[in-house]
């Protein structure tokens, strides 16, 4: 190949490189940048660049100094910055630099620049996921424990209660411990939906006028300086979601837009569109904000349970992980983009509903009349002390019991008591065999036993997928002597 040839494969190969590419001399002028180049940074032609300085194509201008600094050291190096476009826009850069002198010994620094912003965006985004998904897991487990431990405080300060000698001071004092568990366990029951671990009630719903009541519903929270701009879709296809944890989303974000928003006022805007999102079918639903914007150094931690920039007292930090923990449970995403000062936008997409309707728990009405003296009650619960207090409630309905402490004793005990059991109450998570796996072997040798789960901690992804679970009761911990009763009497 003659060197006039080779020198032009070589131009045109740098001219339609997918990277961008450029020449920067030893004064720290643009000497070339290559087609990609000038695309990616917003200009239409070289002679705009040529003899400028690249200060301004960086956030921060002593980027290029400190990369020439390097290349004058080590000859080469890596660099990762944040760019800015003529348009001023930025976008995240990786750069790989050289320095290399001509036949003259003049000096120039060339750099390979690739445009990193949707890889390493799409790679925060795997990570806060990976994040979220131990904190569910450490969350979960710890308000299974917790509810434990609430189910003995509520069992046996009802119990308390309910006995004739007790006097005035006994009674209120009582009272109390009841009124802070409820509040615990008020607690607990927003920890599992940040940890995606609460039942679903799923149902079809019509999206534009569940947004439209909720709408409704929270302007009187918005004062008059805060309005709201939702326009409901013509039409929309429906979506498989639980109505009140839907609602719960918007009016956490609502509460949030207005808390960003009560000095300054502004607009809270709502749109709701279909998308296709590699094949599949999804409602997108765009929040926006007018308020003062989240700092680039919290968007990461703004979905994590307790976190919060509000003044003490004012806020939680339970709000935004709640709405995460809700939208995940339905197999949805959540996108937030924000930039101080110039408010916040949450993108949710959510799956459309598909096929046919979801299977529904046989309702029966409360045998509000039926007795439930003389039934044979089989209970696996691994926890003793819940074992106990369960036993009290029992024996007070003047059950007769049997109890096993994992799920391979209960179906033990079935087998020998089989036909004397009227119900069977299982805890969901328990060692050997959890309650799912033992009700599914009791039901081999009787596929009518009645039954449900109580726990104080469920995935709601299991309850998507096992059809078992989707159609027995769940009573979830804690709960009164009253809420086992009404159960018991229900699904006998």
């Amino acid at each position: 190949m003659k060197l006039e040839d080779e020198l032009r494969l070589k131009s045109d190969a740098i001219e339609t490189m997918m990277s961008g590419f450029d020449i920067v001399d030893e004064n720290g002028k643009f000497v070339y940048a290559n087609p990609a180049y000038l695309k990616m940074w917003g200009y239409s032609s070289l002679e705009e660049i040529v003899g400028t300085s690249p200060d301004h194509h960086c956030v921060d201008p002593e980027v290029p100094l400190r990369i020439m600094q390097v290349l004058q050291k080590e000859g080469y190096g890596d660099f990762d910055f944040l760019a800015r476009r003529k348009d001023g826009s930025t976008f995240e850069v990786h750069m790989a630099a050289r320095l290399f002198q001509d036949s003259d010994g003049k000096r120039y620094f060339t750099g390979v620049s690739t445009d990193m912003t949707e890889r390493n965006q799409l790679l925060r985004q795997y990570r806060q996921s990976q994040k979220m998904e131990a904190i569910g897991r450490l969350v979960g487990g710890v308000v299974h424990d917790f509810n434990n431990i609430l189910q003995v405080i509520f069992s046996s300060a009802q119990l308390i209660m309910e006995q004739t000698d007790n006097s005035a001071k006994t009674c209120e004092e009582t009272e109390r411990i009841l009124t802070a568990a409820e509040r615990a366990a008020s607690l607990t029951r927003q920890l599992l939906l940040t940890s995606r671990r609460q039942p679903l009630q799923e149902e079809y719903l019509d999206l534009p006028q569940a947004i439209s009541d909720v709408v409704k519903m929270t302007e009187r929270l918005l004062g008059d300086h805060i309005t709201i701009d939702w326009r409901p879709p013509g039409s929309f296809p429906q979506v498989l979601l639980d109505r009140a944890l839907f609602e719960q989303i918007l009016v956490n974000l609502v509460i949030n837009a207005r808390d960003a928003m009560s000095e300054t006022g502004g607009m809270i805007t709502i749109t709701l569109e279909n998308s296709v999102i590699s094949g599949s079918e999804f409602a997108c639903l765009t929040f926006q904000d007018q308020g003062c914007g989240i700092e680039p150094g919290n968007l990461e931690s703004i979905f994590e349970p307790f976190f919060t920039t509000k003044a003490e007292g004012k806020g939680s930090g339970l709000g935004l992980s709640t709405v995460y923990g809700i939208v995940e449970s339905h197999g949805g995403k959540i996108r937030v983009k924000s930039r101080p000062g110039h408010g916040t936008t949450f993108v949710i997409e959510l799956p459309l509903a598909s096929g046919t309707s979801p299977t529904k728990r046989e309702s029966q009405e409360p045998l509000e009349l039926r007795s439930l003296a003389g039934k044979t009650v089989l209970v696996a619960e691994d926890n003793e002390q819940v074992r106990q207090t369960i036993r009290l409630i029992l024996k007070k309905a003047k059950c007769r019991t049997l109890f096993a402490k994992n799920g391979k004793e209960a179906v033990e005990l079935f087998e020998k008591h089989g036909r004397e059991i009227d119900l069977a109450i299982l805890d969901m998570l328990m060692p050997e065999m959890n309650g799912t796996e033992a009700l599914a072997e009791m039901r081999k040798q009787n596929p009518h036993l009645p039954a449900f789960f109580s726990s104080g901690y469920n995935d709601s992804r299991l309850e998507r997928e096992s059809e078992l679970v989707r159609n027995t009761p769940i009573l979830p911990k804690p709960y009164t002597a009253n809420d086992l009763f009404s159960m018991m009497r229900k699904v006998i």
